[in-house]
């Protein structure tokens, strides 16, 4: 595939994946995880592959897949860049809802 065909963001990320495992991709900040009640520290590319992976085949398994729309309520959690991910693996579209816009 050349570097002008359009690729997916999965696409892209899979790649970073390939030449990156283990390299950081998120940081959690202390005060970040505080607030939401998670772990702080770094995940890998390598990690954050297997997250969105597991998360792309559960979201298959449940019957969802290209052209759905998908709403996650997930605020500013790092976790949030997962479902992207794997919403993207399934070419479905993501709808974020933030609660605090009013």
């Amino acid at each position: 595939m050349s570097e002008l065909t359009a690729q997916t963001v999965w696409e892209k990320f899979s790649k970073c994946v390939m030449a990156f495992p283990d390299r950081p991709l998120l940081h959690t900040l202390l005060e970040t995880a505080g607030i939401y009640n998670i772990q702080a520290g770094y995940l890998t590319y390598q990690q954050v592959f297997v997250e969105a992976e597991n998360l792309a085949n559960a979201l298959q398994d449940a019957g969802f897949g290209t052209g759905h729309r998908i709403m996650v309520l997930l605020e500013n959690r790092p976790v949030f860049f997962v479902w992207f991910l794997a919403i993207n693996r399934i070419g479905a579209s993501i709808v974020p809802i933030n609660p605090d816009l009013r």
